[in-house]
């Protein structure tokens, strides 16, 4: 059979999705795109997966099941701080590479450091710097640290964003995103400035990142014109994490909040599927599509935060405290930072003691999880909710000691969005839909490392990789 007639394959990857809110929305006609894929294909519920003795199902252990077939102790992926560096066995991206055929991956989650591919990848925001493949790509991976380096080390970050993005224009007018989304960024940048909150500005500007990132994927399969592809959007995983208590006020007792803000859950689901539907538009007929979450997400009444707020390590701060070595750069990653020197060597055990040496004065306890992975030192704060303390003190107030030195908590953390109020759930989502695909079934019994072999068997490979999952019962008329 020639490659021209075997199905192409498209991964729409929606981390957090959970049926719970797209069911009653899509009923309601609010999710035309997905309701399209429900109707015409196959879905149900994904079992997600996470390593033995972890609480917590985690995107970074979870997309690499997706795309290996494999569970976590068989790829390798076991904690959150991970990388490619350490999968052990290859995804379907580097087997369907292998058959020659183009592959093109924008924000999958464990690709970095990216591997030479037929075609693009162009790593999530695990990735420790800018490299993407080919390296002529990194100017993309650059608006996205851009922004973290926004939102983790500057104040008044939220007005900052998306003036990170526009200084760029000259990237965005190069993939062909610029002028086609316009209109669309004058009206966000108009409500950004009219905003009656810094929420709300957040909001919208996470919004009008995740469509930039949509417009650059098109402009990419346009080029690259892959057999393959995948587009991994944390809209919706970041929104439910810190809003979920106004999509559910009644388990957190919440008081009424403005409507961007009440409705920021729905919002985003709505935002995703019109995402899906500029994809699906540039889709011929001839593709398999595949929309899937890595985990599903339910209400967190009682939060592991503490206070009303989610805090994130000032990384340079902190290696200024710390007295780290000047070659030691940081590279924070959402709740946690990587320290890595900057000419690829391992790190002193020296330095890794320096931030193990950290105490809370009012407790006694470390103030940070410490792990020395040889190249980089990961730290994460310690701040455990078995400590009563915690639970009743402004964690603002804190002091920090090192040896004969102290200095507040605060200036070494930013208070960044509200406390978490939903978390990781076990049922993710799946749907599948196109060419030789069954219509407006279910399935029941499907793990997420199921997807792999059942997206090469779509696209008609054949392949002596093994798997833990199955091909699910999805083909047929």
């Amino acid at each position: 059979m020639k490659l021209s007639v075997q199905p192409r394959v498209f991964v729409f990857g929606v981390s957090g999705a959970t049926w719970d809110v797209i069911t009653p929305l899509a009923n309601a006609g609010r999710l035309p795109n997905i309701r399209k894929l429900i109707d015409g294909g196959v879905s149900g519920v994904l079992a997600s997966v996470r390593p033995e003795g972890d609480k917590h199902f985690r995107p970074q252990t979870a997309w690499p099941c997706l795309s290996t077939g494999r569970r976590p102790e068989s790829h390798g992926i076991l904690r959150y701080f991970h990388t490619a560096a350490e999968m052990q066995v290859p995804s379907i991206w580097q087997l369907i590479s292998d058959t020659g055929r183009n592959v093109g991956t924008y924000s999958w989650p464990m690709t970095w450091p990216p591997k030479e591919i037929n075609g693009f990848d162009i790593p999530c925001y695990h990735a420790r710097d800018r490299r993407t493949w080919p390296p002529e790509l990194e100017d993309i991976r650059n608006l996205d640290r851009q922004s973290a380096k926004a939102v983790l080390d500057r104040e008044g970050a939220a007005r900052l964003r998306l003036l990170e993005s526009l200084r760029m224009a000259q990237v965005l007018a190069r993939y062909n995103v610029l002028y086609p989304m316009a209109g669309s960024l004058l009206r966000s940048a108009a409500r950004v400035a009219f905003s009656a909150s810094a929420e709300e500005r957040t909001l919208e500007l996470r919004h009008a990142k995740q469509q930039l990132a949509c417009g650059l994927f098109l402009d990419l399969c346009r080029r690259y014109q892959p057999d393959a592809s995948a587009f991994v959007t944390f809209l919706v995983d970041y929104i439910s994490h810190r809003y979920w208590r106004y999509h559910e006020p009644e388990k957190f007792g919440e008081a009424p909040a403005t409507p961007a803000i009440r409705n920021a859950v729905i919002n985003a689901y709505i935002a995703v599927d019109n995402m899906l539907g500029r994809i699906l538009q540039r889709m011929d007929s001839n593709t398999v599509v595949a929309f899937v979450s890595e985990h599903g997400m339910a209400a967190e009444p009682d939060s592991t935060e503490h206070g009303d707020w989610h805090y994130v390590i000032n990384a340079a701060r902190l290696k200024q405290f710390a007295g780290l070595d000047e070659h030691i750069h940081a590279h924070p990653i959402a709740r946690w930072v990587a320290y890595r020197r900057d000419d690829g060597a391992p790190i002193a055990p020296a330095e890794v003691e320096k931030l193990q040496s950290l105490v809370v004065v009012e407790t006694g306890e470390p103030l940070f999880q410490v792990f020395n992975q040889q190249h980089e030192i990961i730290v994460k704060f310690n701040l455990a909710t078995d400590v009563a303390f915690y639970r009743q003190a402004n964690l603002e107030n804190l002091h920090i000691a090192m040896v004969d030195k102290q200095i507040g908590f605060s200036e070494l953390a930013r208070r960044n969005d509200r406390r978490r109020s939903a978390m990781h759930a076990e049922d993710a989502v799946f749907i599948l839909h196109g060419p030789g695909i069954k219509r407006g079934a279910s399935l029941q019994g499907a793990e997420i490392i199921d997807i792999a072999p059942t997206l090469l068997c779509a696209a008609g490979i054949q392949t002596s990789a093994v798997f833990d999952g199955k091909v699910l019962d999805v083909f047929g008329s």
